[in-house]
């Protein structure tokens, strides 16, 4: 599966390594020095700069063992 992980700050690139034993990840971010550690971490995960803030317009939320859920922003 592919995934997108949007943010490669502490949580972010958590979520991407513990994502990318088992799927194709894609990490996006506006820091190039965050992006550039998760790759030396992990040069499996893709990596793309770029500042999602102007279209984010809700956030989508989801844990193991429970339902995603949506947010307005």
């Amino acid at each position: 599966m592919k995934v997108a992980v949007l943010g490669s700050g502490m949580v972010g690139s958590a979520i991407a390594m513990d994502l990318a034993s088992r799927h194709h990840v894609t990490a996006f971010d506006v820091s190039n020095a965050n992006l550039e550690l998760l790759k030396k971490r992990n040069p499996r995960i893709e990596t793309q700069k770029a500042d999602l803030r102007d279209y984010s317009s809700c956030l989508i939320r989801y844990c193991r063992n429970s339902r995603a859920r949506v947010y307005g922003i």
